[in-house]
């Protein structure tokens, strides 16, 4: 456990580091005295975890994040990872997330989509911010850019509150860090009609 706290430490640092040179420099008072102590707790895996050999691979990739590529690969067999979608026909199997922190304010945690998927465009009433871990040559799509867009490790992805969004692995999988603020963090997601932002 004394080497898992280390490696929450450093992706809480982390988080803090980027928060503060950002748009949402606000959030750091709420990240830097979160207790992610729990986080570790409860391991569990889902079927998506079947992707962990690949993510650690692209975690030791160089232009995987810097600040957080290490501590997340040591961490993600210890996390408790949840199905978000068990009756989706292929999210089920190809999507999930682990929460690291959790408040009323704010609820920090990070994903895993696995190659080949289609995240459909979905909403919630939280605001939310994206940081990928690997570059997975992912393609992003929310309303406001109107098409889809790639980012790096390092880059911030920031979905309003209520905003369709939605996301497509390349061949290989996605880890993310997100983050949700405002509104009923960690509250809950649904699907929305939106015009394919694939095509």
């Amino acid at each position: 456990m004394k080497d898992a706290a280390g490696d929450l430490d450093a992706i809480r640092t982390g988080l803090c580091d980027i928060l503060k040179s950002s748009p949402f420099s606000g959030l750091v008072p709420e990240v830097a005295k979160s207790d992610w102590s729990q986080a570790t707790t409860k391991a569990s895996r889902v079927p998506v975890c079947d992707a962990f050999p690949d993510v650690l691979e692209l975690c030791a990739d160089p232009v995987a994040h810097p600040l957080f590529a290490r501590p997340m690969a040591a961490l993600v067999d210890r996390l408790g990872w949840v199905a978000d979608y068990p009756s989706h026909p292929v999210l089920k199997d190809r999507f999930g997330h682990a929460v690291l922190y959790a408040s009323d304010a704010a609820v920090i945690g990070c994903n895993l989509t696995a190659a080949g998927t289609a995240y459909p465009a979905h909403a919630h009433l939280a605001k939310e911010l994206y940081l990928p871990v690997t570059h997975s040559g992912a393609l992003f799509w929310h309303q406001r850019a109107g098409e889809a867009f790639r980012v790096l490790p390092g880059d911030l992805v920031y979905h309003e509150a209520e905003e369709a969004h939605a996301l497509r692995t390349s061949d290989r999988p996605a880890l993310n860090l997100w983050l949700q603020f405002g509104d009923a963090p960690g509250g809950a997601t649904w699907f929305v009609d939106a015009p394919d932002p694939w095509q």
